[in-house]
């Protein structure tokens, strides 16, 4: 690579290291990352089903609704809610969430990332109005908005915020992304009744070290306020 190819910016950088790792990324401790990160989302947001068909367990079930939205809560609906997996990657979180919602968009700057999201998406039979991926970085496009206008009721991001350069910044162009009073699970700008929560731990070796070290994943959530133009 001749030093005029060589990444300058970190959006770069994490561009050309994940276009390499895309085709070996699925593996060990990411799938449970991953599986553990939308068992939070759904432990925070409940969902509900169309298959529900007892009386009882409806009346339950809008009940749960109407009082998770007079907190400001989402309440995730697999006929309603649309879904942007923001850095998706290869779309771990995507495939584990979409049974509970009605559709998912996922977004990355590595277009390996993206491909190896979209086979695994085709494989399943799915359709493009059910999960899909685009290449685009949404933090530093210019002039006109690259989702044709599109928002959504939830916005995802996970694993992947350690690699922003201003999270400030990035979290207040994702909160434009949502439809005025909707949620955004990970961190604060636009934001209201926002909320950091410890949503598991694990522990991981660390070879350079040789120790095992245990770490964190907090679950941040804010709502979009709906006094916005």
């Amino acid at each position: 690579m001749s030093s005029s190819q060589i990444p300058q910016t970190l959006t770069e950088i994490n561009r050309e290291h994940f276009n390499i790792q895309a085709a070996t990324y699925d593996s060990g401790i990411r799938v449970t990352i991953a599986e553990k990160c939308v068992k939070a989302i759904l432990e925070e947001f409940g969902h509900s089903s169309s298959t529900d068909n007892d009386d009882d367990d409806k009346q339950e079930t809008a009940a749960s609704e109407e009082q998770e939205h007079s907190d400001g809560v989402g309440f995730l609906d697999e006929d309603k809610t649309q879904v942007l997996d923001f850095a998706c990657g290869t779309g771990l979180i995507s495939q584990f969430l979409l049974p509970y919602v009605h559709s998912i968009l996922g977004v990355d700057t590595s277009q390996g990332m993206v491909n190896v999201y979209n086979q695994k998406s085709w494989r399943q039979g799915l359709i493009k109005d059910e999960m899909q991926a685009i290449c685009v970085d949404l933090l530093n496009e210019e002039g006109e908005d690259p989702l044709n206008g599109r928002r959504f009721d939830l916005i995802v991001c996970s694993s992947s915020y350690h690699h922003l350069e201003d999270i400030k910044s990035a979290t207040k162009t994702l909160a434009t992304y949502l439809k005025p009073g909707t949620a955004f699970e990970s961190s604060g700008g636009l934001l209201e009744n926002v909320t950091v929560r410890t949503a598991f731990s694990f522990k991981k070796l660390i070879k350079s070290e040789g120790v095992e070290r245990e770490f964190e994943y907090l679950l941040a959530k804010g709502r979009r306020s709906e006094l916005v133009e």
